[in-house]
Order: C-alpha cells, then sequence, then structure tokens
C-alpha cells in the first residue's frame, strides 16, 4: 500500500481540527491543534488569558490527558470546586509516595492538613525569626563572595536558603530525579533509579529522627517537627511514624523548588520591573524598622512580593483528578476526570503590565477586594500548610537585600525565563555589599 498523498494528510488534518473545534459535549472545546490538542496552550504563560475569552468552563484536549480535561477560571466554581469537589493531585510520580499530603485524599488528608496548619501556624514560625534571619544574612553574604569573581545565578543560594542541601546530598538527587521524572520514561536515563535510592535514604533518616524525638520525650522544642508531632499525640487517630517522616519530608520539599524560584522572579523584579519609587518607599519603610519582626511585616514590602507573584504565579494551574462524580455549573462531571482550575486572574487587572507595589496597599489592596484572584498558597484543604513559612523567608530574605547594606547590579546575561513546570524568571547578578 502506498503512502497517503499530500493533499490526503491534509484533508485529515483539517477534519480533526474540526473535530477538536466543535465536538459535543456540555461545555465548549477550545480549539486545538490536531493530534497536540491544546497541549502548546497548556505550557503558554498566556493560557489563562485566552482561557478568559471563553465562556467557562471549557474543555481541553491534550496528549498527557486520557480524556477531555476541564479547565476554568471563574472564581466562584474555583471556591466551591476546592470546597466540595473530592480530588488528588492528577499525575502520580514513582517518587512521591502514596501517604504523602499532596496525593492524599479524605479524611487522611484533611487530618494530614489541620496537624501540619498546626504545626507551621503563623505565631509558630514567628518564634524562628531570628533564625530565619541568620539564614538570610548567610545567604546574602555567600552571594556577595560568590559576585567577587564575576556575575552568578543566585537560585543554587536561594535553594540554599530554603533547604540547605549541601547538608544532605540524597535531597539534590531526588530533586534531580522528580523533575526528569516529569518526561517521558524513555527520557529518564539512570536519574530516576538514582532518585529511588536517595530516597529511602531521606525516608530512613526522617524516619529514625522521628522516633529518636519520640524515644527521648524530646517535644518540648517548638521547631516544625516537634509540632507536628505533638498535634498528632493528641489525635484520636494518629499518625504511624513512617507517615509523619513521609510529609515532614514532604513539608521540607514542597518549600525547596517553591521559595527559591519565587525569590529568584523577585530579584528580577528588583531589577527589571519595580519602579524607582516604589523601591524607595520600601527601603525606607525598612530602614525605619526597628526589628526583624517589625521589618517582616512592613505593608509596601510585602506588597512588593506579593507583586511580584503576580507577575509570575508560580503555577497558573495544578490539575486534580475527581474522586468521584460531582456537580459543575449544573453539569454532572464523571468520577476519573481531570480538572484544571486556573488560580490567577492578577493578568486582568487594570494596565496588568505594569508592576505597581499599590495594587496590594491600602483597604482596597487587590488580595482584599478579590482573595479568590489571587491564590498564590492555593485555597482551602488543598491550601499550602506551609505558606507561613514562606511568607516569612521571602520578607526577610528581601527586606534585607532591599535595605541599604546591599547594592544588587543586573549581570550581562539576560534573565532566563521558564514557564514550565513554573512560570519563574533566573535572573544573573552581581551583588555587593554598600
Amino acid at each position: 500500500m502506498g503512502s497517503p498523498s499530500p493533499l490526503t494528510l491534509a484533508t485529515s488534518a483539517l477534519v480533526v481540527w474540526c473535530v477538536y473545534e466543535t465536538s459535543p459535549g456540555d461545555f465548549p472545546t477550545m480549539p486545538g491543534w490536531p493530534l497536540l490538542g491544546n497541549l502548546l496552550d497548556l505550557f503558554d504563560p498566556t493560557f489563562p488569558e485566552r482561557l478568559h475569552k471563553y465562556e467557562s468552563p471549557v474543555r481541553i484536549k491534550a496528549p498527557i490527558f486520557p480524556k477531555d480535561a476541564i479547565a476554568f477560571d471563574e472564581p466562584a466554581v474555583i471556591k466551591a470546586f476546592m470546597l466540595q469537589s473530592p480530588t488528588v493531585f492528577a499525575f502520580s510520580s514513582l517518587l512521591i509516595p502514596k501517604e504523602a499530603m499532596v496525593v492524599s485524599s479524605g479524611r487522611f488528608h484533611r487530618r494530614l492538613h489541620m496537624i501540619s496548619g498546626q504545626a507551621l501556624s503563623k505565631n509558630s514560625v514567628n518564634a524562628h525569626v531570628a533564625g530565619v534571619s541568620a539564614l538570610a544574612d548567610r545567604a546574602l553574604e555567600e552571594l556577595c563572595v560568590a559576585s567577587e569573581s564575576g556575575e552568578v545565578d543566585p537560585v543554587p543560594f536561594l535553594q540554599k536558603y530554603a533547604f540547605d542541601v549541601d547538608s544532605f546530598p540524597e535531597f539534590r538527587t531526588w530533586i534531580v530525579g522528580l523533575d526528569v521524572a516529569r518526561l517521558p520514561a524513555f527520557l529518564w536515563g539512570d536519574a530516576v533509579a538514582k532518585a529511588l535510592k536517595a530516597q529511602v535514604v531521606i525516608e530512613q533518616t526522617c524516619l529514625d529522627v522521628v522516633r529518636l524525638r519520640k524515644a527521648n520525650n524530646q517535644l518540648s522544642s517548638s521547631d516544625g517537627l516537634a509540632l507536628f508531632l505533638k498535634a498528632n499525640a493528641v489525635e484520636a487517630e494518629s499518625f504511624s511514624d513512617e507517615e509523619v517522616s513521609v510529609n515532614i519530608f514532604g513539608l521540607m520539599a514542597g518549600g525547596f523548588h517553591t521559595v527559591s524560584q519565587t525569590l529568584g522572579s523577585i530579584v528580577h523584579c528588583l531589577l527589571h520591573e519595580v519602579g524607582q519609587s516604589d523601591l524607595d518607599r520600601v527601603k525606607a519603610d525598612i530602614q525605619a524598622a526597628n526589628t526583624d519582626e517589625e521589618m517582616a511585616s512592613i505593608e509596601s514590602l510585602n506588597a512588593l512580593i506579593k507583586e511580584s507573584m503576580r507577575v509570575f504565579p508560580m503555577s497558573h494551574w495544578i490539575p486534580r483528578l475527581a474522586l468521584e462524580d460531582f456537580i459543575l455549573k449544573g453539569v454532572v462531571v464523571p468520577k476519573g476526570t481531570i480538572l484544571i482550575p486556573v488560580r490567577h486572574r492578577g493578568h486582568l487587572r487594570e494596565n496588568a503590565q505594569e508592576f505597581q507595589i499599590s495594587r496590594f496597599m491600602g483597604a482596597d489592596s487587590y488580595d482584599k477586594v478579590s482573595p479568590l484572584e489571587f491564590l498564590p498558597f492555593g485555597y482551602g484543604e488543598r491550601s499550602c500548610p506551609g505558606m507561613h513559612v514562606a511568607r516569612l523567608e521571602m520578607a526577610l530574605l528581601v527586606g534585607k537585600l532591599v535595605g541599604g547594606k546591599y547594592v544588587l547590579h543586573p549581570g550581562r546575561d539576560k534573565t532566563v525565563f521558564s514557564f514550565f513546570p513554573f512560570h519563574t524568571a533566573r535572573p544573573s547578578i552581581r551583588l555587593e555589599r554598600f
């Protein structure tokens, strides 16, 4: 049998295109490419803007989904979905244990989330301002030393600030494997196998620490592990030592990429996005603060951080898998459907292309007036339990960077922008002591 003619191929492609654009269903379908569907759309930073032009929810097709996914961005729909719909993270991984909070569900997940929230509450985190401040000083000083030899990529230093991987080499091996595991299996090489071996070491180390703390009754400390263990001890259905160790590891891993990559994007904004008047205002407010605690709560400083997160949201969407049938805007969505709540609508604000810290200041602050349009830490029982740790880490490091002790210079290399798996900016810099 001969090969099909170009005309036949073109006709087939047109038919597929038409099927994608006009496929029947209770929700409209976003037009896509033959075979690829909306795959390129999903990994494009303008996807939320294009989605908003359609009547939400919208059906999405892509080879990474076994069947149509459903995407939506209406705040009221997102709130109802996050509060009422039982779901789990849609993409499993060999490197994420089934006991981990990110892939757990039901009562098990709710209990984990509650205990983690107690252990990492705002009050418990604020008890460690001095320790986090010292880590921020170390990270910035190490950046200064490295800059003496030329421009540097700040992200590795910010990663060490978020979690000291130098003292835990298996963790870096695991992170590399986790990133590679997102790719098709034939591209893994030996990275995932090495990561699995590293994971065994990490989980055993965490388990040994948990058991040592309990054996020696070392629960009087105010660190996150001690608070987690104390909260767990009073539960009628307490978690096993193995379950605790897996999730302590998960909490550490969760902040590694998110905090460091977000800080990298903030550094880019300081160099290339923030206006001088805004920068002067933040600097003056920081210099007027008497303590690190006061600095961490400065409105203008936190507004700068939030505006950076609006411009560079870590993830526009996180796919969820429906665990049972449920109703979405009057339509029955069957169990097994992949759902894509797009949690950021900052691109729809007036003058959205301008960097304005005033957007997050005062009584009409964007996150107060429209709280469901700016969800950098998620919402409800799927919110980030480490949000208070992340906020403190970002406020202290950015505050010290802007406060007048250091001078930040752009490097000659251009900023590297990434849109998958995270929407981030990774600048080249030089940092000097003032």
